[in-house]
């Protein structure tokens, strides 16, 4: 009576077992849909906030100086609506920050040049100085990592 016999001994077992692991198969491949689901859907959030707040740079110029790379920030310090317009792109970076720490989504390519670049500009390295203290350290050091690589 070798293994069949015991097949046929066993069948309700054995059918409960395949129909155990055909189930844990079906959600392990539902949750990995599920997830990269809602990856997208987080990456779509996120570029369309990103446009929201990067429109406000080209649809009013008071904004402009952001971008100036000379600038004389003694004479000139930066604005509300400069200082405004850097703590929503500030904090819109932080929110990705932790989200993609949480696996939300990927770290963006360029993510990193674009907050070297940005945050070396005078008016944005001004308020950043400024809001630096009030956020967490784990934020502080990616940013500044950003910013200090090359």
């Amino acid at each position: 009576m070798g293994a069949s016999g015991w097949l046929l001994d066993n069948f309700s077992t054995s059918l409960s077992s395949v129909g155990i692991i055909a189930s844990l198969l079906f959600t392990s491949f539902s949750v990995r849909a599920q997830t990269r689901s809602r990856r997208l859907s987080n990456l779509f959030s996120l570029t369309k906030a990103h446009r929201e707040i990067w429109f406000q740079l080209y649809s009013e110029p008071a904004l402009s100086r952001i971008l100036q790379v000379e600038i004389d920030l003694e004479k000139d310090p930066p604005t509300v609506q400069e200082e405004v317009f850097v703590t929503s792109l500030l904090l819109h970076l932080n929110c990705i920050h932790h989200a993609a720490s949480l696996g939300m989504f990927p770290e963006l390519e360029g993510m990193r040049m674009d907050i070297r670049e940005f945050y070396s500009l005078p008016i944005p390295q001004e308020i950043w100085k400024r809001l630096k203290p009030l956020q967490d350290l784990k934020f502080i050091t990616f940013i500044e990592n950003c910013v200090h690589r090359r």
